[in-house]
């Protein structure tokens, strides 16, 4: 069957409620309270009467949790409504857990946020009614198991982990059915790796990226970094000459760790880095 692909501001309703003060919750209240990441206390008043689909948007950014009926839904929490004529809220509820990556919207170091802005143009991909059923029972009996197994904390991350690349893998191996393939160096001016001799480094100079600077954090640190002189650089990026929106991925150690270039920053790279070169931004943007 043929899938469609829209933004999520064309399916659904996103909004962020007034949020209860915590010293307005009460031990004896008849309803659950929700924040952030899940329910943080009760009150004696509901302000959704069904249940919602959310998502953590201020602080604790990207935690989805499905609310129980008459609960009180705080403005930490961007409530979800999908049009669900079209799609499911359980369907968003796994495409949330296992491919939207919602560091690349989420704003803000002192206080991380998400906003309805933001989310507004996350593209959507999803096949029949009837297929997003498919899809949602299989993960439902998965996650099950884990509850039901309670199985020690890192092999529960690991196979939190398994679930997520299963559902990534069942969605674009349907999807990709309905796409034309091509082989990554069709979609790239080039690929290639750093710099394959340890240079000379200095105290001040030009940035010098290894593998570390792209394993710490979401995308590229340039924290604990080594320099090289402008002599050195000129040099190494006749060969690789890292650019805005090029991909760089880690080839040892923690291998295969993408980073996209989000920076006018000039920088080299070792030869423990492999360089993408998209063709176009959507394909840089498609590959990381």
């Amino acid at each position: 069957m043929t899938w469609k692909t829209k933004t999520l501001a064309e399916l659904c309703k996103m909004y962020q409620p007034k949020t209860l003060s915590r010293k307005n919750l009460s031990k004896n209240g008849e309803y659950y309270v929700y924040g952030a990441n899940g329910i943080i206390g009760k009150h004696d008043k509901f302000n959704h009467e069904n249940s919602e689909l959310l998502l953590g948007c201020r602080g604790t950014c990207g935690s989805i949790q499905i609310s129980k009926p008459f609960s009180w839904i705080n403005g930490n929490a961007m409530v979800i409504q999908p049009n669900e004529s079209e799609v499911l809220k359980r369907y968003i509820e796994y495409y949330f857990k296992g491919i939207v990556n919602f560091s690349k919207i989420t704003t803000g170091s002192t206080q991380p946020q998400i906003t309805r802005e933001s989310l507004n143009p996350v593209l959507i991909s999803y096949p029949s009614l009837l297929e997003q059923q498919q899809i949602v029972s299989k993960l439902d009996i998965l996650f099950a198991e884990i509850e039901r197994r309670k199985i020690l904390s890192e092999n529960q991350k690991k196979v939190l982990l398994d679930l997520n690349k299963s559902f990534t893998h069942s969605v674009f191996d349907k999807f990709s059915s309905q796409l034309e393939n091509k082989e990554l160096q069709e979609l790239c001016i080039k690929i290639t790796d750093g710099v394959h001799k340890k240079p000379n480094y200095v105290d001040d100079g030009v940035p010098f990226l290894k593998i570390n600077n792209l394993t710490k954090g979401e995308g590229i640190s340039f924290e604990n970094i080594s320099f090289i002189t402008p002599d050195a650089h000129q040099e190494f990026i006749k060969r690789t000459h890292p650019e805005r929106n090029d991909i760089l991925i880690t080839k040892d150690g923690t291998i295969g760790v993408v980073r996209k270039v989000d920076t006018d920053i000039e920088f080299s790279i070792f030869v423990s880095l492999a360089l993408i070169k998209p063709k176009q931004k959507k394909h840089s943007d498609y590959l990381t």
